[in-house]
């Protein structure tokens, strides 16, 4: 692929020309090297010095009440591993191996665990956001992968930390204007899943009072019928699904798995599959054909089954991991039933039903 005028292809792709690619530890402050943390922290000290854990960053940084205090017998040998603000940490052991964040100024002067690594940089050369959004980047996500090592507790050693690449400006304002224009935005995300959150709890309300006739909607009288569930639809599982027959991407039918559930457009209706069968397939399994507007649940584990609740868009198949109620169409609403059963005490009497 022909590069675009004024850039230039790297190891870790391609970049402007002017732009250098140093390996980390040449802007690391060489007094405060890539290094990890308390190896035994001991019993919690209330008085002790607050020690960081990936787990104590990895959505977020939590509420200081839930940080692990280490006291100072233990603390004080690992002196030269705590962090100042504006340090930059990575997750070195574990799932979340790869995981950043920078220090805050209230936890200046805290310490680290074993599985959590401090990147110092030196304040001439490197902008600690800069480089934080850098290395959580699918740049510095591969770098990750690429020096990884273990399967059951994957994990890096500092050593590598020191080799990774970093695409940097030519001057250090640059970094820091990219740093700003990234945080403004997750500034802005922030702000719309605070918004997001609130409409959900106003909605959850909402369904609280008009599903259970607390309230009514203008123009609506007359008392509510209380029917059984097989007094308007039935409930029937799925069918096996073999190996051989997944991954076809055309055919008559989708063929709903519990995956499917998760793919994007599917959030109240179930519109997108990531199989599809013909009908000669279709019968040589015995699927049953479940009509566009019966609710799908999944089977799988309690929780799953509580949360899961979509509606049909097409005539489909289900895999055995899930079921439906097929809803006589002109006795009761899909829509209005699919909010009903998302109620818990609802859903739980129908999962008894299930199983």
């Amino acid at each position: 692929m022909e590069l675009k005028e004024g850039y230039k292809q790297t190891e870790v792709g391609v970049i402007p020309e002017d732009w250098e690619t140093p390996r980390l530890n040449e802007l690391v402050d060489p007094n405060r090297t890539i290094r990890y943390g308390i190896v035994q922290p001991g019993k919690y000290d209330p008085n002790g010095r607050y020690m960081i854990r990936g787990q104590d960053y990895s959505k977020g940084w939590v509420d200081p009440s839930e940080f692990f205090r280490v006291s100072p017998a233990v603390e004080e040998p690992f002196a030269n591993a705590r962090v100042k603000t504006g340090d930059v940490l990575i997750t070195i052991v574990g799932a979340s191996t790869g995981r950043i964040a920078v220090v805050p100024e209230w936890l200046n002067g805290a310490n680290l665990t074993q599985t959590t690594a401090r990147i110092s940089l030196r304040a001439q050369l490197a902008d600690g956001r800069y480089c934080s959004y850098l290395l959580a980047s699918p740049a510095g996500a591969d770098q990750v992968s690429s020096y990884l090592k273990g399967a059951a507790q994957p994990g890096l050693n500092c050593g590598d930390i020191e080799k990774f690449i970093i695409p940097i400006p030519p001057t250090k304002a640059e970094q820091e204007a990219i740093a700003e224009a990234l945080s403004d935005a997750d500034a802005l995300i922030e702000s719309l899943e605070r918004l997001i959150a609130k409409k959900r709890q106003i909605k959850q309300g909402a369904m609280q009072e008009l599903l259970t006739r607390k309230k009514r909607l203008p123009g609506f009288t007359g008392e509510w019928e209380v029917t059984r569930a097989d007094k308007i639809g039935k409930f029937r599982g799925g069918s096996g699904f073999p190996t051989r027959f997944q991954g076809a991407t055309s055919g008559r039918y989708p063929f709903f798995k519990v995956s499917d559930m998760n793919n994007p457009g599917n959030e109240i209706f179930m519109r997108t599959s990531n199989n599809r069968i013909s009908d000669s397939v279709r019968k040589q399994l015995g699927a049953v054909v479940f009509p566009e507007g019966s609710i799908v649940f999944a089977k799988v584990g309690a929780a799953v089954f509580l949360e899961r609740k979509k509606i049909l868009n097409d005539p489909s198949c289900l895999d055995n991991n899930m079921a439906a109620f097929l809803l006589e169409k002109d006795q009761v609403d899909c829509r209005f039933m699919h909010y009903m059963l998302l109620d818990t005490k609802l859903g739980a009497l129908v999962r008894e039903t299930l199983i």
